[in-house]
């Protein structure tokens, strides 16, 4: 697990044992803003108010790379899916791609005016977020709407924008299929996009804070998100019955016609979420339900059957997360060392409407 703090410095935590196993870099004397980590979990991208951006090698923090040259902080920094590439977001709103060749960073693109200005220390975020195929990707726009930014001509191609935010918009996240685009905005929701209609397919309210982590579930139709309140929720059957699944590649018309697992398109398994002898997810309550924000309610054990609250699974305290698939078909992997072991939600104390995880 890789932490970035007010202190300037740059953290590594090990797992399962809790431990502090290093320091990987500092800033000089100012707050580290945004931490991201590449697609093989091996270096990361440090943002700060220095007018520099640090890739430094998890494994070995002697190794660093530093873009320089840059004349305004960097709000945010997103590693491309497929190739060697970094996209800075500047607060002024200028876009800036840096490509890696031969272990140099250089400038290939710089795109102007379609992201909006900001501070580093804004509370809502700015990030690019590559669609996994890495033919483009969308950011927040200056006038409330998702912009497209087409690789080959690095220009605006199109928005997501019908029926959409009343606010400024925040965090942006991927379905693994590159099917589906989730949203958050200052106006308190969280949107998913169909990609190829531009319009939206679910929706549901937060907490009224502004949302600091928001990824898809690698395998199944679900999202999690927290916010600056600390909440950690997650959001389950975030896509429509009737429309594809958010996890899974798009059949051909032969495996389709040879499927005996799925009937009308759904997985005989469905029934099977979140069981945590197969593969370390959170298991359901016996008494669980769905409330009308679209958010898992359950039951807390020794209660009375109205005793329900929102599932909100540990606290983050407004730090962001991520949420990867991995080689071992663990499901749910923080940062990027190994998934925690499954726990029950009734095999802590309950207190103040929450549980909590012990140390």
């Amino acid at each position: 697990l890789v932490t970035g703090s007010t202190d300037g410095i740059v953290r590594r935590f090990e797992y399962p044992g809790n431990q502090l196993s290093g320091t990987i870099t500092r800033a000089a004397g100012v707050p580290i803003h945004w931490l991201s980590v590449d697609n093989l979990g091996q270096r990361v991208a440090v943002c700060s108010e220095e007018l520099l951006v640090k890739v430094v090698d998890i494994q070995d923090p002697l190794q660093i790379l530093t873009i320089s040259g840059i004349n305004k902080p960097v709000r945010s920094a997103s590693w491309h899916p497929v190739q060697d590439m970094l996209t800075l977001v500047m607060t002024d709103g200028r876009i800036q791609v840096y490509e890696f060749v031969d272990d140099s960073p250089s400038c290939l693109k710089t795109v102007e005016g379609v992201a909006g200005a900001g501070k580093v220390e804004d509370e809502l975020p700015c990030a690019v977020a590559w669609h996994p195929k890495g033919d483009y990707f969308v950011v927040p726009s200056r006038t409330r709407e998702i912009a497209i930014v087409d690789r080959d001509k690095w220009s605006k191609s199109g928005t997501f924008s019908t029926d959409g935010h009343d606010a400024e918009i925040g965090l942006l996240a991927w379905s693994p299929n590159g099917k589906y685009l989730a949203s958050s905005a200052k106006d308190n929701q969280i949107i998913v996009w169909n990609a190829d209609t531009r319009k939206p397919v679910s929706r549901t309210r937060t907490d009224g804070k502004i949302v600091t982590g928001l990824e898809f579930s690698p395998i199944d139709n679900a999202l999690a998100f927290t916010t600056m309140g600390g909440n950690f929720y997650a959001w389950q059957d975030v896509v429509p019955s009737s429309h594809p699944h958010p996890a899974k590649a798009p059949k051909s018309g032969l495996e389709m016609l040879g499927d005996d697992d799925d009937v009308d398109g759904e997985d005989a398994n469905a029934g099977d979420e979140f069981d945590v002898d197969d593969d370390g997810w959170i298991e359901h309550d016996e008494d669980e339900d769905v409330g009308p924000d679209g958010l898992t309610k359950y039951r807390i054990r020794g209660e009375s059957a109205d005793a329900e609250v929102t599932k909100e699974i540990g606290r983050l305290d407004g730090l962001q997360f991520a949420w990867k698939s991995c080689l071992t078909n663990t499901p749910l992997e923080v940062g990027i060392e190994q998934a925690q072991p499954a726990f029950q939600p009734g095999a802590t104390a309950f207190h103040n409407k929450r549980r909590y995880l012990g140390a």
